[in-house]
């Protein structure tokens, strides 16, 4: 399993503008993607402009794909929202007890 971190600040007072253009557009995306496992869409109550998401997938090859596929298109629908550009990270899933799965690792 892989996994595709994508965090952002969103502008003050748009967050309800942002989280509702991310559920129109980015979660109907993300359901008919092949290799597409779960999301998880993250804010900080620290900070109120910080947004965080976590897309999973069962392979590298897949968070890719959609990464290369569709990333340019979202950010345009929500670039007048953000202050500055997200940044987007990928990891590898060592563990997840709700998706139950464990790999061990030699020390």
């Amino acid at each position: 399993m892989f996994t595709r971190l994508v965090e952002c600040y969103v502008q003050s007072g748009r967050k309800q503008e942002f989280s509702a253009q991310m559920k129109a557009l980015v979660l109907p995306l993300l359901q008919s993607e092949p290799g597409f496992v779960d999301l998880l869409a993250l804010s900080s109550e620290d900070e109120p402009d910080r947004m965080l998401s976590i897309s999973l997938w069962k392979s590298q090859a897949d968070a890719e794909r959609f990464h290369r596929q569709n990333f340019e298109k979202i950010l345009e629908s929500v670039r007048p929202l953000l202050q500055g550009e997200p940044s987007i990270e990928f990891y590898k899933v060592d563990a997840s007890t709700a998706h139950g799965f464990a790999i061990s690792r030699a020390a």
